[in-house]
């Protein structure tokens, strides 16, 4: 509520201050000194022309009061024209607010503050209109109770006041949160009014969690079971164990995380499994888990959220393959129905407690309950309020109706309050109000707060003061406070101050026609009569005095009078305005009717008489011109000039125009400059040239034009710029009428440009003239800039991305037979792609299969299967296979002679060399349980150079071949000669159990850091009948077990197994360290880094891992790094021995073709020695023939079957006494006899 009134009359202060008693109300003067304060007072003013002379025309009053605001009714009212009369809700105009005219304008008119203080300040119109009078009553009026704080259930109010408005928020204490409003709720102080009706709704802090736990629901089908088909324990196992075999549930989470099973949280309700329904079976797999508490509401929420998505992510397919998850029923066998499977997670809160989310933050939640008459809406997850009508106890989900509306007492409790600076909490009301006068309050944040004394005796202007620095040194009589210059400062003529120690910030104003001598004045005796316009106080004689003449004065109580300006005087003495001055002019001046001054007599006109005051000046006459304004004499006046020429000053003559000038005009005093966009590079000219295509002028007289620059154009004359090349085109040359298009593969994107730029790598143009260029569409690239067109992606590459410099390979598992393309294909199951940016994919190898796309590996079969074709996509296709070593060896066999029949494979001769050397190798081999079979695969000239393949089975030892390798060292295979050290091995087998299965590795060669009685080292072997394996004594990642293969093998692969029984202890991942020396260690990598090597999810099942390369090591040593429960391990090592041959003979193809040769130029000493040869051998037939008679004989008579003797020819050409076997017959060895 507010008033601005003008009226009629003049103010006089002029009543006395009477203090209020109990039955009448006291009037108080409103012109006086100091605050008012009191209760039932009455504001009388009485104003008329004498009082107003007497008292002055301005004066302000503070009406104050103590816990009450402050009640203002206006019962008489009436102003002169032009005087102000102010109401502020407030103790002065900076800290209230003016209160605004009412509509209802009759009397009375009633003023209710916000608070305790009310200003009223009048100032006079400085008229004299007659009389004016105003009359109120001041009484004191109460809070509005409703604006009054209530009680919070363990919490309280807090509240700040501003001008018009109290704002309150709930605080809680610690553990405890605002679920229902939970923000600012403001009371309008005028209307006592709240925007939330507080004092009829419940208000309270609720206990609060973070929230800390999900519940996980997953759901399938057992298609064609029943639910006693179904064995829970078992399906509870297999989804703990996916759970624990998953790094982001296990990361995220406590349950399923190392050591979670013993978590006091988790412990029991991990996972639990319920059936429904039969044919199908239902499964409702319900799984808990939580996250650890972290210091923070904001941590908890992002943690658990965290935690949800690690369970939303779940690869339920994966999940459900699980071997665990098929269930039997005699023959019958069920698995999981993939398609029927879902999964729900949600978070979950203590029972009672609801997932709440936090009002006005849509990312923090608390676990908690819905406080009195709110219920929880479990879609928004929030507490809202019950409509009109209804009720809900706390913690309710619902609301109920009631019989009627629901009524509540208020509850006015005191509350903290902040209050603006300048207030206080009064004690009586708990409100905010205005500190008294010469008190300060300088926070708007301190809770409760009080008024400060001034110090050292300081004074307040007002009441409210909001810091110390409004405290002042008070000012004597005479002197008011100036705020800017924060001193006090004496009152200046025309007011005076007759008050004592205050610190009034203003003096009084003498009243109207007076004023003071001097500055500083303390009472309105020194107060006087000013002079009017016209006259001085002249000092001698004490009296007004007129202007003398030359002298004016316009202002009213002037000490002087203002001399006239320069030339001007005035008629008569008194002269109240500079108006009044008169101005004569002297030659070449003429009197401005306008503004009564003298001004130089225009162009081509004079004037030749001194102090006049004429209004025109002489005109020269025809044909005659002035150079300058202001001439005095007809002799100043000249002829005039023609067009393309002026008039020189100096000279008096007439000039040509120079270049870059003209004159259309005759008779002028200069010549006009060429405007912009023409020129003239000649002199005495009447008119300018535009400048031509191409060019430009943007000056005024100039004698030539501009050369557009490059990057600009102009195709019209006359132009006063050039305009930019537009987008897409350039110009390299300056001076141009138009523009060059940009070329193809080029661009340009600004206009005003002397060159055009390159598209960039990535993008292409094949258009001329264009603003940018074309990103190259996804299957394409562009490696280089400027380019017209795009290249294609290769195959085995690959861009989904625009305007790329390149294409990406495709990843393993992927492949791309085809150019641009956007995207690349997966590899199919049974085929797998190691390497990226590949054509085509691979197809899986024997033994191998992938049932999956995309795949950078083929799955093992297991071990001893494999599979009958490359590229197979089932693991059910690995069959079993006998584990065999094969051997591929070459060896020379000198008692054959090379034919050329025997390149032929089909050839009878073939056939034949080759059943001889199988059987004469077999013979070699007939004591050795580990021999399968022996096959020739090729022959060569040399004499005759065999490769053949020799098998052996899992009881083969280290050196296989050593038997062969011995015969072959003498020089015989069987019945045939050999060339000792010709044996080759072409590739020996290195996957064969070195002898931790078949006990060829003995238990005094295995060693372990710790054990148990019963599970010691050479418990560790592979599929060993009871399976008690090797068991550590401590869960240390430095336990291991060693093998001393007592010198070096090559090793190719390892296999692991757990512990045979119902605990199912084994080890999940582990290390291995290598040693030829048992002393120094190496640690096995994989690309220079050390390999963790995946182990058993069981404790039967044996994994395998190969190595690539091999490791030759004497040692080994396995260091388990995970384990489930225990460290249980059965081992086996596979690989071979290395086999030392002699260095073969250098005798080749070519040796033999080169012996061959010198035999074919035999000297005659070498026919001499053949007949001698010859003669010995018959001898020597005939011989033996009689022995083996001989033998024969004796052989029946003894009925045994011993070795014969025979002779066989050898490579030097001698024969010599060997042992036969009779079940070898001759025609095997045509060197035999």
């Amino acid at each position: 509520m507010a008033i601005k009134v003008s009226v009629t009359g003049l103010f006089c202060f002029c009543f006395p201050i009477v203090l209020a008693s109990a039955s009448l109300a006291a009037d108080v003067d409103l012109c006086g000194v100091g605050k008012i304060e009191g209760k039932n007072l009455t504001l009388a003013l009485n104003f008329t022309e004498e009082n107003a002379m007497k008292n002055g025309g301005e004066c302000s009053r503070v009406v104050f009061l103590e816990s009450a605001r402050v009640k203002l009714v206006v019962e008489q009212f009436n102003l002169a024209n032009g005087a102000v009369f102010e109401i502020y809700d407030g103790p002065s105009p900076e800290k209230g607010q003016l209160l605004g005219l009412k509509a209802d304008t009759g009397l009375p008119l009633t003023y209710i503050t916000t608070s305790n203080a009310l200003f009223i300040k009048f100032r006079d119109s400085q008229k004299k209109e007659g009389p004016s009078s105003f009359r109120g009553k001041v009484a004191p009026e109460p809070y509005q109770h409703m604006c009054r704080c209530r009680s919070v259930d363990n919490g309280t109010l807090e509240c700040s006041e501003s001008d018009r408005e109290r704002s309150c928020k709930v605080k809680c204490q610690p553990s405890y949160m605002d679920l229902s409003i939970s923000k600012e709720v403001k009371c309008d102080l005028v209307k006592g009014e709240w925007d939330i009706d507080i004092h009829n709704m419940h208000i309270a802090c609720q206990k609060v969690q973070s929230p800390l736990q999900i519940k996980a629901l997953l759901q399938f089908d057992y298609v064609n079971a029943t639910c006693k088909d179904a064995d829970s324990e078992k399906i509870k196992s297999a989804f703990r164990v996916s759970m624990e075999q998953n790094n982001d549930v296990k990361t995220k989470g406590v349950c399923f995380a190392p050591g979670g099973d013993e978590n006091v949280d988790c412990k029991g309700k991990e996972v639990q499994v319920n059936c429904t329904g039969d044919k199908p079976a239902r499964m409702i797999i319900t799984i808990t888990d939580r996250v650890t508490k972290p210091p923070t509401l904001k941590e908890a929420n992002v943690k658990l959220q965290e935690l949800i998505t690690a369970y939303k992510n779940l690869n339920l397919d994966n999940v459900l393959n699980s071997k665990d998850l098929v269930m039997n029923n005699g023959s019958d066998s069920f698995t999981p129905d993939k398609a029927s499977a879902s999964i729900k997670v949600t978070p979950l809160c203590d029972n009672l407690q609801h997932y709440i989310k936090v009002p006005g933050n849509d990312t923090s939640f608390v676990c908690s309950t819905c406080p009195l008459h709110h219920a929880y809406n479990t879609s928004t997850h929030m507490c809202e309020e019950c409509p009109s009508g209804s009720r809900a106890s706390s913690g309710a989900i619902s609301c109920t109706k009631s019989d009627g509306t629901i009524k509540m007492t208020p509850i006015k409790t005191p509350c903290n309050s902040a209050c603006m600076k300048g207030r206080h909490v009064d004690s009586n009301s708990k409100m905010c109000e205005w500190c008294p006068q010469d008190t300060y309050q300088n926070s708007s944040t301190r809770l409760n707060p009080t008024c400060m004394p001034c110090p050292d005796q300081k004074k307040t202007s007002f009441p409210g003061a909001q810091s110390v620095e409004e405290c002042r040194d008070p000012c004597s009589s005479g002197s008011f406070y100036n705020t800017s210059s924060g001193a006090c400062q004496s009152c200046t003529i025309g007011s005076y101050i007759d008050v004592d120690n205050h610190a009034l910030t203003k003096c009084k104003t003498c009243s109207v026609g007076k004023t003071t001598r001097a500055t500083g004045s303390k009472d309105s005796s020194d107060c006087y009569t000013r002079c009017p316009p016209g006259q001085f106080y002249n000092s001698d004689s004490k009296q007004c005095t007129p202007c003398g003449k030359g002298k004016y004065q316009d202002k009213m109580g002037e000490d002087t009078c203002m001399d006239c300006p320069m030339n001007k005087t005035t008629l008569n003495p008194g002269s109240k305005s500079s108006a009044e001055c008169i101005m004569l002019c002297g030659p070449g001046q003429f009197l401005m009717e306008s503004n009564g001054k003298c001004d130089d007599c225009p162009m081509n006109t004079y004037q030749d008489i001194n102090q006049h005051q004429n209004k025109t000046c002489k005109s020269c006459g025809p044909d005659k011109i002035t150079n300058a304004t202001g001439k005095s004499s007809i002799s100043q006046c000249f002829e005039k000039c023609s067009k393309g020429q002026f008039l020189n000053k100096s000279s008096t003559k007439c000039k040509r125009c120079p270049a870059g000038e003209y004159q259309d005009q005759l008779g002028q005093e200069q010549c006009k400059k060429c405007p912009p966009g023409h020129y003239q590079d000649l002199t005495g000219q009447e008119q300018c040239k535009k400048c031509p295509a191409g060019k430009y002028q943007d000056l005024t007289g100039q004698e030539q034009c501009k050369n557009c620059s490059t990057g600009e154009y102009q195709d019209l004359p006359g132009q006063e710029q050039c305009q930019n090349c537009s987008t897409g085109e350039y110009q390299d040359l300056s001076g141009q009428e138009q523009c060059k298009n940009c070329s193809a593969g080029e661009y340009q994107d600004l206009p005003g440009q002397e060159q055009c730029k390159k598209c960039p790598s990535g993008e292409y143009q094949d258009q001329p003239s264009q603003k940018l260029c074309k990103k190259c569409p996804s299957g394409e690239y562009q490696d280089l800039p400027g380019q017209e067109q795009c290249k294609q992606c290769g195959t085995g590459e690959y861009q989904y991305l625009s305007g790329q410099e390149q294409c990406k390979k495709c990843a393993t598992g992927k492949y791309q037979d085809q150019t641009g393309q956007g995207q690349c294909k997966n590899c199919s199951t049974g085929e797998y792609q190691d390497q990226p940016g590949q054509k085509l994919c691979k197809k899986c190898p024997s033994g191998e299969y992938q049932e999956q796309t995309s795949q950078k590996y083929c799955k093992k079969c297991p071990e001893g299967k494999t599979t009958e074709n490359k590229g197979t996509d089932d693991s059910k296709a690995c069959i079993t296979i006998d584990v065999k070593s094969k051997f591929e060896l070459s060896l020379r066999f000198a008692s054959l002679s090379w034919s050329e029949e025997l390149k032929e494979e089909g050839s009878m001769k073939y056939q034949e060399t080759k059943a001889v050397i199988e059987k004469a190798i077999q013979f070699e081999f007939r004591y050795d349980q580990s021999f399968e079979s022996v096959e020739v695969t090729n022959l060569k000239k040399g004499s005759v150079i065999a490769e053949f393949d020799v098998s052996f089975n899992d009881k083969a030892d280290y050196n296989p071949v050593k038997v062969l390798q011995e015969a072959v060292d003498k020089g015989h295979v069987g019945n045939l000669t050999v060339s000792p050290q010709s044996l080759n091995i072409l590739h020996q087998p290195c996957h064969q159990p070195l002898g931790m299965e078949n006990g060829q590795i003995k238990n005094k060669q295995i060693t372990a850091s710790t054990f148990f009685k019963h599970h010691e080292p050479s418990e560790a072997r592979l599929n060993a009948e009871g399976g008690r394996g090797w068991h550590a004594k401590y869960f240390k990642k430095t336990e291991y077990l060693q093998i001393d293969f007592e010198s070096e093998v090559n090793i190719t692969g390892v296999a692991t197994q757990g512990v045979s029984s119902e605990e199912h202890f084994y080890v999940t991942e582990y290390k291995l360290n290598m040693s030829k020396d048992g002393i120094v260690w190496h640690e096995y990598t994989e690309n220079n880094k050390s390999k963790v090597f995946n182990g058993n999810n069981d404790a039967e099942t044996a994994v395998r891992n190969d190595f690539a390369p091999s490791v030759q090591s004497r040692f080994i040593r396995f260091l388990p790094q995970n384990w489930n429960e225990r460290i249980y391990m059965r081992v086996e090592v596979y690989g071979c021995k290395p086999i030392n041959l002699p260095v073969p003979s250098p005798t080749t193809e070519a040796d033999v073709a080169a012996v061959t040769a010198k035999e074919e130029k035999w000297p005659w000493g070498a026919y001499l020695g053949i007949m001698f040869a010859i003669l010995l051998v018959i001898g020597v037939v005939v011989a033996v023939i009689c022995w083996r008679k001989k033998s024969q004989e004796k052989r029946e008579e003894a009925g045994t079957d011993e070795a014969l003797m025979g002779m066989r020819k050898h490579g030097d050409g001698e024969y010599r006494v060997i042992e036969k076997n009779a079940a070898e017959p001759d025609e095997y060895d045509e060197n035999v006899v």
